[in-house]
């Protein structure tokens, strides 16, 4: 697992140098955070991913629910998942966000990251 990390790395770094790029571009969608299908915080040394202004959460990106006193983040239409900002999945019992065809990422709904052996699912 180190030695494909490594890898990405040094092939992300060789396609900035010959583009005369500072730093790599986010890769195409397909692929999960750890493989560059999202950009990352802009603070130094923060790893996380970036949601609004080039920062994580965590450094103040992302927007809050707009219902009183929700202090969870949005989902969709200003909303948390707990205030009707996303969808649950369909399979009985279940109450995990859909992520598409009404299914969660554990009943089989999302889209697995492309890169070989890789299990996660693709940054959205």
């Amino acid at each position: 697992m180190l030695s494909v990390a490594v890898t990405e790395v040094a092939h992300a770094a060789s396609l900035t140098a010959a583009r005369g790029r500072s730093r790599p571009r986010v890769a195409s969608k397909g692929l999960c955070y750890l493989r560059g299908g999202s950009k990352r915080c802009k603070v130094k040394g923060c790893e996380k991913r970036a949601k609004s202004n080039a920062l994580c959460r965590g450094h103040g990106g992302g927007t809050r629910c707009k219902v009183k006193d929700c202090e969870k983040w949005i989902a969709s239409k200003g909303l948390c998942y707990l205030h009707g900002g996303s969808k649950r999945c369909k399979v009985k019992g279940c109450e995990k966000r859909a992520k598409s065809n009404a299914l969660c990422c554990g009943h089989g709904g999302g889209t697995l990251c492309k890169f070989d052996g890789c299990e996660r699912q693709v940054a959205s």
